[in-house]
């Protein structure tokens, strides 16, 4: 489980930048990086075939109940998310 203060403030988020940490130990949010105004999450997937991103889509999806969507960053690390209105 991530920061409790952390997941409020992506509840109340529309978009959020998000850097991803892949092949971590487990997938949760660790932390905010104030310089890059964004939120560092370990995904225990590789990053490779869209396994990362997948995870992180179900791992925000669990913590917040709202489906995301990748917006930018495909295959990057940062991620610019949106909330899923379809």
């Amino acid at each position: 489980m991530g920061d409790s203060k952390l997941i409020e403030k992506l509840r109340s988020s529309q978009t959020v930048m998000v850097t991803v940490k892949p092949n971590s130990k487990r997938s949760e949010v660790c932390g905010y990086d104030e310089r890059k105004k964004a939120y560092i999450v370990a995904i225990a997937a590789e990053a490779e075939k869209d396994k990362a991103n997948k995870e992180l889509l179900r791992l925000l999806k669990k913590e917040t109940g709202k489906i995301f969507r990748i917006k930018s960053g495909l295959r990057s690390r940062n991620k610019l998310l949106a909330v899923d209105r379809s």
